[in-house]
């Protein structure tokens, strides 16, 4: 495989550093870069090497190609270690990773739920339920069939130790990659904003899909075992 282009960038720390001052997250510095990836990484950390930008390229055409979307340019912190993570990343306390805007944060050299995320920000903020859905059904995380409805799942706090919301939306999001057109999800995913209603949101998929999602739901969660879809 053709290497990708790389250029290696050292971030000056910002002054209120230099003076002893707060100067927010203290993020990795180190720069590979490729056409669609910014890869930051530890200057001392040899767990990963320029190498993974094919990788990172590779799996963000896969991932364009089975949703129909374009390719945009995603940056990529990879911290040394989960205690680096926790201590200097903009995350939640609580997460192992996440991702703001077109930005992934982990301590994992190549996350693909984080991925996805980033991947597709331009296209919209949806609530959770699709949100986390779509990152939990194209990074083929495995959940149990839920036992609840939708609604319990979309009601669910997203950080519960459960993870209700997870699972739930892999099983619904899964199967409507397999079930219906990939463009379709993209659209729902701009036109339902995060703070919807469950009705809010149910009407929209309505109109998107044009089945009741009671009853997408009840077929999705029937299957012999969740369907995935994992390009």
């Amino acid at each position: 495989m053709r290497r990708a282009p790389i250029a290696v960038v050292v971030v000056v720390a910002c002054a209120g550093a230099l003076a002893g001052g707060a100067c927010g997250p203290d993020l990795p510095e180190r720069m590979w870069r490729s056409e669609h990836v910014r890869y930051f990484s530890r200057a001392g950390d040899d767990s990963v090497c320029p190498a993974i930008l094919d990788q990172l390229e590779e799996h963000g055409q896969v991932i364009a190609d089975a949703l129909g979307i374009q390719r945009s340019i995603v940056s990529y912190y990879k911290f040394d270690g989960a205690a680096d993570f926790h201590a200097h990343s903009v995350c939640d306390d609580v997460a192992d990773g996440c991702a703001q805007n077109s930005t992934a944060y982990t301590p994992n050299g190549f996350e693909r739920h984080e991925l996805i995320h980033a991947y597709l920000a331009p296209y919209g903020v949806p609530p959770a339920l699709l949100r986390e859905g779509a990152a939990v059904a194209l990074s083929c995380d495995r959940f149990p069939r839920p036992t609840g409805s939708w609604r319990d799942a979309y009601a669910a706090d997203r950080l519960s130790p459960g993870r209700e919301v997870y699972g739930a939306g892999g099983w619904l999001v899964g199967y409507l990659l397999r079930m219906f057109r990939a463009t379709w999800l993209v659209n729902l995913y701009g036109k339902v904003a995060s703070n919807a209603t469950a009705d809010e949101f149910a009407r929209a998929f309505l109109e998107r899909y044009g089945f009741e999602l009671d009853n997408v739901w009840a077929a999705a969660i029937s299957s012999p075992q969740m369907p995935m879809r994992c390009p």
